[in-house]
């Protein structure tokens, strides 16, 4: 991953879902939400994602809005999924956010 700057928006964020290392189709999903833990405050805020294609590669994406990366630090991250069959959470991944000269 890129590095990734305090106050930026448009910032695509992608994850792959895997299940033990193979890309899992969640094309059927009903709803995929990023969890963000904000490194100073330890705010959660959740952002509802996309496919990056068609979801039968595993693959969702965000993209990031005003005030979601407005802390210098290392965010934890970890994706919600919702089927109808049940819903999981996947590993959690750290992020980190630079800060900027100002």
């Amino acid at each position: 991953m890129t590095d990734i700057q305090r106050y930026d928006i448009g910032t695509v964020l992608r994850f792959t879902i895997t299940e033990n290392d193979v890309p899992t189709d969640v094309s059927g999903v009903i709803s995929i939400i990023l969890k963000l833990r904000k490194p100073r405050t330890r705010e959660v805020i959740s952002r509802t994602m996309s496919f990056t294609t068609d979801g039968t590669d595993g693959k969702v994406e965000y993209t990031t809005v005003e005030n979601d990366l407005d802390e210098r630090g290392t965010y934890s991250a970890q994706v919600f999924l919702e089927f109808s069959s049940g819903s999981w959470h996947t590993e959690r991944v750290k992020i980190h956010v630079s800060d900027n000269v100002d």
